[in-house]
């Protein structure tokens, strides 16, 4: 919705169940991640003078969900976002521990 009020209008769809909390908005346009771009999950940029959506980077790992992350500088110059890298975990037994 414009700050002077007006309509509300749909940006982008790209936001997606669990992932609805990553994004950032700056002075121009809005950071968001798509969790379901081709080839795999992405940060996007909504420039919203020119209504367009285009890919920022394409992350190797992806971002937690419901826990959003993904910040940006008021000017759009720096981009802050955290990925987990996924650790596997054993449980072991022992028996007769002295």
């Amino acid at each position: 919705m414009p700050v002077g009020g007006g309509q509300a209008e749909l940006i982008t769809d790209a936001l997606h169940l669990g992932y609805w909390g990553h994004f950032a908005v700056t002075d121009k346009g809005i950071y968001l991640l798509d969790s379901d771009a081709k080839g795999g999950p992405a940060i996007k940029y909504c420039d919203l003078q020119r209504r367009r959506l285009s890919s920022v980077v394409t992350l190797k790992q992806p971002l937690v969900s419901f826990y959003p992350n993904l910040a940006a500088s008021r000017d759009g110059r720096t981009l802050f976002y955290a990925q987990v890298a996924f650790q596997y975990n054993n449980i072991s037994m022992v028996e007769n521990f002295q």
